[in-house]
């Protein structure tokens, strides 16, 4: 795998070997509602590319979670780094935390002061 940062913030291309055409996956979304992608459209077909929206992985859940413990187990991906919790009464400064990029996922939690 390889990272390509030609026009976007961030791509991935993989080559399996029987190189048929090129792909792109789009992970994420731009904090800019109103963006668009723009591809030169004989190009992309004579080339064969295919644009495919990646949501939330799209793994096989019954073999990437079990990687996904086994890396955790191993010291390689802390996820819990990855998550900060916020009182649901302050769930608009989870918001702000996300949409500033301070947080990468923020979980609700029950207030305790009630």
């Amino acid at each position: 795998m390889e990272l390509n940062y030609a026009g976007v913030r961030l791509g991935f291309r993989h080559d399996r070997g029987e190189r048929v055409g090129d792909g792109l996956g789009i992970v994420g979304l731009p904090s800019d509602p109103d963006a668009a992608l723009s591809l030169p459209l004989i190009q992309s077909l004579v080339l064969g590319l295919t644009v495919k929206a990646i949501v939330e992985g799209d793994s096989d859940p019954g073999v990437f979670i079990p990687q996904l413990i086994e890396l955790h187990e191993a010291g390689k991906f802390p996820f819990d780094e990855l998550i900060t919790t916020v009182p649901f009464s302050k769930i608009n400064d989870g918001v702000a935390l996300q949409h500033s990029g301070q947080a990468v996922k923020v979980v609700l939690v029950h207030d305790t002061d009630q």
